[in-house]
């Protein structure tokens, strides 16, 4: 569906990519790009890709991403994100357990100048073995203070 035609549904999006190659990996690629309001924006991409899995095999990957981001103020912005993936072996005799990833993060960035920024957030991560009876997953909260050395360069 092209710009023109979401458009013409009522839904103004600002990008819609998608491809595909003949080669190796990503088999395909769709993103979709919505700024629902001034401040408001919604990225949704999937991906089909064949890689090696290092084993002998390749890994037929499939993902799949959404996010939510909000401006709140000029200098506070927040997101929300979920991904999964599943990972399924393309054959072989090295044959692999198939497995799926998801994973769920919420971030809050402050710019307190142009090039400084604080970044504070939470990740939950799990990955889930077909067979397995243990699923390794994690949390993670993380705050990080960035400078940004490429628009002090521009600025001047």
């Amino acid at each position: 569906m092209s710009n023109q035609e979401c458009q013409a549904l009522g839904v103004a999006l600002t990008g819609v990519n998608g491809g595909s190659t003949s080669g190796s990996n990503p088999i395909y690629t769709l993103g979709l790009v919505w700024d629902w309001t001034p401040r408001t924006k919604v990225n949704v991409t999937a991906t089909e890709a064949v890689v090696p899995s290092g084993y002998g095999t390749a890994l037929n990957n499939r993902y799949l991403t959404a996010s939510l981001t909000q401006g709140f103020t000029d200098r506070l912005t927040g997101s929300v994100t979920g991904g999964y993936a599943t990972s399924v072996s393309a054959g072989g005799s090295n044959a692999l357990p198939e497995s799926s990833y998801r994973s769920a993060t919420a971030n809050l960035n402050w710019k307190l100048t142009m090039q400084l920024s604080v970044d504070t957030g939470y990740r939950y991560s799990e990955i889930v073995y077909t067979g397995s009876s243990g699923n390794p997953h994690g949390n993670l909260f993380y705050a990080a203070l960035r400078y940004d050395f490429l628009k002090q360069a521009l600025s001047r």
